[in-house]
């Protein structure tokens, strides 16, 4: 085993050894599956038709860490296996030295009335809170803290993952789009844009919500999003529930929108995709927000849209969709809590796959 994310506890040491992996899109789905590829001893190609994490709904400013979701709240159990790889993952980051952008702070759920809060006093593994404040919260019915939750800067998790990946004897190829798979004797053949060819013994698809154009593909809904960005300091917890928001230190510089503490306010979704953001739409996350965070202002400093991916159900799509060639994505907005476990799991699946015919 390579020095670099601690295995899952079915993956073999070097059990990809000798194997050529190609991974097409370099999003959450993609970026985890080639570190944990190449940590179990595969030559890891990875390739992007822009750059890493500078598109798609691996792009979003921030991104949750919160095995605690829907109005139940009551956490599945690979949610919760997400949240703990997730962490395992960002320890094993700073033992290399890479800052990784995790936070392990907090996600707080604020309940809407008192059947909600009923409900949820029967939850394991959380932090129960009466009505009142915590910190610029106001809970009028109660809620709960996940103190095992948090969240993210994806730029700063994606390129720290990859530079991982590439210490560990992965190669990026950004600007390059794979138009093709093809079989021959003995190994695949990805055709990409730029006229090269990519052997591999096993392709992993990890497109998002991008056109397949004429690779093989798993049919999925294509929906919109959008987060703002607004001026507001001292946020203790991240916010979960029917919007979420959470502290960013790089979007409104990045933007060009000004310094000083921001929060990320997400949570519309939009089908279909191509419909045009309106204002009142990123309006209203404020509004919705402020039911939590009453001084939140109205001042909208930046906007991110994306197009994230969603099957038909909200469970993330693994599945091989020709002989070695695997489908991987439609998260539905859980891809930075399930990407590292479903990148261990498949990397176990590949051990001892035959080669192509």
């Amino acid at each position: 085993m390579r020095p670099g994310v601690p295995p899952g506890p079915d993956v073999a040491a070097d059990g990809l050894a000798g194997r050529r992996v190609v991974i097409v899109g370099a999003g959450v789905a993609g970026a985890s599956l080639a570190w944990a590829a190449a940590t179990a001893g595969a030559a890891v190609t990875l390739i992007d038709s822009g750059r890493v994490a500078a598109q798609g709904a691996s792009s979003v400013p921030v991104a949750l860490v919160n095995p605690h979701r829907g109005r139940t709240a009551r956490a599945s159990d690979a949610d919760l296996r997400g949240a703990a790889t997730l962490w395992r993952w960002a320890d094993a980051l700073h033992a290399r030295g890479y800052a990784h952008g995790a936070r392990r702070d907090g996600v707080v759920r604020v309940a809407s009335d008192e059947r909600q809060r009923r409900a949820w006093e029967g939850l394991d593994g959380v932090r129960h809170v009466g009505p009142g404040s915590l910190g610029p919260f106001r809970l009028r019915h109660g809620g709960f803290v996940v103190d095992s939750g948090g969240w993210l800067d994806p730029r700063a998790w994606l390129a720290a993952i990859v530079a991982a990946a590439v210490a560990d004897g992965a190669r990026v190829h950004e600007g390059e789009r794979a138009e093709r798979i093809e079989g021959v004797p003995g190994c695949l053949i990805v055709h990409t844009t730029l006229g090269a060819t990519r052997s591999a013994d096993v392709v992993a698809l990890c497109i998002g919500a991008s056109p397949p154009g004429s690779l093989p593909f798993v049919p999925v809904r294509r929906i919109a999003g959008e987060v703002v960005l607004t001026p507001f300091g001292g946020v203790p917890h991240a916010l979960a529930g029917g919007v979420y928001a959470a502290p960013v230190d790089h979007g409104p510089t990045a933007t060009g929108s000004g310094g000083g503490p921001h929060l990320a306010v997400g949570g519309n979704h939009r089908e279909p995709a191509e419909a045009p953001i309106r204002t009142e739409d990123a309006e209203s996350l404020l509004t919705s927000a402020r039911w939590a965070l009453p001084t939140l202002g109205d001042e909208i400093r930046a906007v991110w849209t994306g197009v994230r991916a969603r099957g038909s159900d909200p469970e993330p799509i693994v599945r091989q969709v020709a002989a070695n060639v695997w489908f991987v994505g439609a998260f539905a907005g859980r891809g930075f809590l399930r990407a590292a476990p479903i990148a261990e799991d498949l990397v176990q699946a590949w051990t001892g796959l035959p080669r192509p015919a």
